[in-house]
């Protein structure tokens, strides 16, 4: 994971940059203790905005997500936030241009997520209910990539219930009205779930941005914080969530050589989908 970091951060990856300036602003907020992972962020940062203003604030000190989160909301400027965690590299092009288009469309919204909630983990409900896209390591090959597609299509999803942390978008009035809950998530766990399903129960459009793609150095920690996170969550919210079974876990996945290749696949398939032609891999 560090070799992977340390090639974002210095080796950064070529592409077209196709950017323009929007009408507005972004606050950036990340929670860090690592040098070397937020200055592989703030470079990828750096490329994905290109010369649209945005800040970058770091609470380097959080006692939790819930609580860095809120800090980092306190200290910033924009209307246009975005909440990440600090081991991401941003893979698509147009990436402000995409942005713009969601913030449009949507109060909170993420990368990859639910529209239907079973529990305090959005992947559970399996198909047709779990959506988006994800670019991580593939744990077989060193260097290589795996992209991880749960959505039938392409087309932004609305009604969503859930979202994961590794990116969150939202306006300034949803984060003025939801706040991060610090009472009851005291760690560094469920903070996403909580805070895009308060959003989907107090009315918020809530959605997930299925035509942006970036690449999760992170696989997931399911220990047994997470899981006591996952049972209180689910306790607490018993009479909200669905209660129907889950569906099937399946996925697709392609193999890819580098995150330029599962970028350029990722790519292919949403030029197919505006075409007209089916994007579910075989």
């Amino acid at each position: 994971m560090l070799i992977d970091l340390l090639k974002a951060a210095f080796h950064p990856t070529k592409r077209k940059t196709n950017s323009r300036v929007t009408s507005a602003p972004f606050s950036v907020i990340v929670c860090s203790v690592d040098d070397l992972r937020f200055a592989a962020l703030s470079a990828t940062l750096a490329r994905a905005f290109n010369e649209q203003p945005y800040e970058l604030i770091r609470i380097s000190d959080a006692r939790s997500m819930c609580q860095g989160y809120n800090e980092g909301f306190r200290r910033s400027s924009h209307n246009r936030l975005i909440f990440c965690h600090d081991d991401i590299e941003i893979l698509s092009e147009d990436f402000t241009q995409r942005l713009d288009a969601h913030f449009s469309r949507f109060d909170v919204f993420g990368l990859v997520g639910t529209t239907r909630l079973i529990n305090g983990s959005w992947f559970t409900a399996g198909q047709p209910d779990i959506h988006g896209s994800v670019a991580q390591p593939d744990t077989q090959n060193a260097g290589a990539c795996s992209l991880h597609r749960f959505s039938q299509n392409l087309s932004p999803v609305s009604h969503v219930q859930a979202v994961d942390g590794m990116f969150i978008s939202a306006t300034r009035d949803a984060v003025e009205h939801l706040h991060w809950d610090e009472a009851n998530l005291p760690k560094f766990h469920l903070y996403d779930i909580d805070f895009s399903f308060r959003a989907h129960l107090a009315g918020l459009r809530v959605g997930i941005a299925t035509d942006i793609l970036i690449y999760h150095a992170s696989l997931g920690k399911r220990d047994a914080s997470w899981r006591e996170g996952v049972a209180e969550f689910t306790q607490r919210y018993a009479a909200h969530l669905s209660r129907a079974p889950a569906g099937n876990s399946a996925y697709w996945t392609a193999a890819c050589p580098d995150r330029e290749a599962a970028y350029e696949y990722f790519h292919q398939q949403l030029e197919s989908q505006q075409l007209g032609q089916p994007v579910a891999p075989a």
